[in-house]
This record gives C-alpha cells, structure tokens and sequence, in this order.
C-alpha cells in the first residue's frame, strides 16, 4: 500500500512540475534556473528563501522580549505559589493581602538596595573629587614637595638673625626686638 500511495504522490508531483515548467516558460524574462525559481516564488505568492538570514530586530527589541519573558516568569511563579495557598484552604482576604504585602517587601527591598547602591557610588565619587581638589591645588603642591611642619616659621627666624632696620629704638642693627649697636 505504501509503494501505491509513493507511486501516486510521485506522478502528481511530476505532473505539476511539468505545468509549472510550462508555465514558468511562457514568461519572457526567463534567463536562467535562478530566473525561474524566483518566478515561480513570485506566481504562487510565496517569498524566495535568502541564503544569509539575519535578524532585523534591534536590541531594544530583543531586550524588551527577553525582560517579558521573564516577568511572565516571575508571574507564573507567583501565580502558582498564591494558587497552592488557596487550593490549602486559606481564605482569600488573607492570602490576598499576603500577596500585597510581599510584593510591597519585594519592591521595598529592591528600593533599598539601589539607593544603597547608589549611596556608596556618591561616596566614591566625592571621594574622588576631594582628592582631584587637592591634588589641582598649588598649595597642596608646595607642601608635598617640602613639609611646613618641619621649618620654624619667618617671625622665629628672625629672632636669632642680626638685621639692619628701623625699630622702636631708631635706625640700627636688630637681634628679634633689641638693638643691639
């Protein structure tokens, strides 16, 4: 039977190919076999098939269908978690401000965690700022190459330095505040 059945299939087969080829050949613009198969895909309405198939989706696209998919996901999850917990006899007000209530948590949570998230990317970058600041500033620059706190101060050195002056005693030679000519 199943010979019978092949038999027949392959006779119809042929016997559309040979009205098709005569079709195909009463077009005049046939060239080639290329020329026919993309007339055939044009008489019957069908689109010819491409060797390099690419994806003309974008990437907004594709991200948004796989963040779908898992939020459908989550909600499948959810859904028969909730279901379990009526099918076990609890009343729906309860379970249904169970249901509230832990997406409230869920949300809260993840609120939380971005703005600590958030919190410690600040700190950093007033950190970095701060050390941008001193390390742009011309004093901060002086004082790395040499320490201040090592070197008296200019008032000190002057206390033991001989220097000629105009004092509270007149024009002479001066030892911090006593003239000592």
């Amino acid at each position: 039977m199943d010979e019978l059945i092949g038999a027949f299939y392959t006779t119809a087969v042929w016997r559309n190919f040979k009205s098709f080829t005569a079709e195909v050949l009463k077009v005049s613009s046939v060239r080639s076999i290329t020329d026919i198969r993309t007339t055939s895909f044009q008489m019957h309405g069908e689109v010819p098939m491409v060797t390099q198939a690419g994806n003309r989706d974008s990437f907004a696209m594709r991200l948004g269908q796989s963040l779908g998919r898992g939020v459908g996901r989550i909600l499948r999850v959810e859904r028969s978690a909730w279901g379990s917990l009526y099918r076990a006899g609890v009343p729906s007000a309860l379970v249904f401000l169970m249901k509230w209530l832990t997406r409230a948590l869920v949300i809260g949570g993840g609120a939380y965690y971005a703005a600590l998230g958030l919190l410690y990317a600040l700190s950093v970058a007033v950190f970095v700022a701060i050390i941008v600041g001193l390390l742009a500033n011309p004093d901060f620059e002086r004082a790395a190459r040499g320490s201040q706190l090592v070197h008296s101060s200019n008032d000190e050195r002057k206390a033991f330095v001989a220097e000629l002056r105009d004092g509270l005693d007149g024009y002479g030679t001066y030892i911090g505040s006593q003239r000592i000519d």
